[in-house]
């Protein structure tokens, strides 16, 4: 189902977006070394990584590379998350269950699964 949408022709579409967030990561670089601040490489690689997917699988970027930490946040939230999801891949259950919890309970129980809820909401209105 997903062979067309990772054709060579789409993905070769994709061009401008890739150019676009190149040029803002070129930006990034230059304005840091200008003021003699340091990089994070990681989180930029990232940042731009989720922008292009975003961009072009929801039609609106997340705009990562536009926050000051280059979406640390949004890493740290997929890391902290991966335990939980394991959790729920051998036990899908329970996943039910906290997913009909209320946002607030879900929140004092485990603040990265709030995050991924809430994530969840944002695709599935797009």
């Amino acid at each position: 189902m997903l062979d067309p949408f990772f054709s060579r022709r789409n993905v070769l579409n994709l061009e401008h977006i890739v150019q676009a967030k190149a040029e803002k990561l070129s930006d990034i670089v230059s304005s840091r070394f200008s003021r003699n601040e340091a990089v994070d490489l990681h989180h930029t690689f990232r940042s731009i990584s989720v922008d292009v997917i975003t961009d072009y699988a929801l039609e609106e970027s997340y705009d990562l590379m536009n926050r000051k930490v280059l979406g640390a946040e949004f890493s740290a939230m997929v890391s902290s998350i991966c335990p939980t999801m394991w959790f729920f891949q051998q036990w899908p259950g329970i996943q039910k269950l906290v997913l009909a919890l209320p946002p607030a309970l879900v929140n004092r129980i485990n603040a990265p699964l709030k995050q991924m809820i809430n994530l969840r909401e944002v695709c599935g209105a797009q």
